[in-house]
């Protein structure tokens, strides 16, 4: 609706909230950009206010949708598997220029 998407994220580790996620997919010159912020517990914001982190989408397909990031050291996949299944992979570059893989699996449960 109105042209965008927005999610959210819980990072929870030992019955803990390790930190949030804000994400606004939005239509921007005819293309999707994600837009994200992280915050802390007791929302405080990582990022500076104005200024998001920005991702392009460099990929899509029907059940995929791939963004990277403006300096191309991070890629988010998120793959629909079936109805009730989803992947969304983190790839980034660590300090050393190698990249990393992190996938987080998603169910949908009834």
């Amino acid at each position: 609706m109105g042209d965008n998407m927005v999610s959210s994220y819980r990072c929870v580790k030992d019955d803990k909230v390790i930190f949030y996620e804000f994400v606004v997919i939005e239509q921007t010159n005819g293309s999707p950009v994600m837009k994200m912020r992280h915050f802390n517990r007791g929302n405080v914001g990582w990022e500076e206010k104005d200024k998001p982190l920005i991702y392009k989408l460099i990929v899509l397909t029907k059940n995929k949708a791939v963004f990277e990031s403006s300096d191309k050291m991070l890629k988010l996949t998120y793959e629909r598997l079936n109805h009730q299944k989803m992947n969304v992979v983190l790839d980034e570059k660590d300090k050393k220029g190698i990249w990393q893989k992190e996938v987080f699996s998603y169910v949908l449960k009834p």
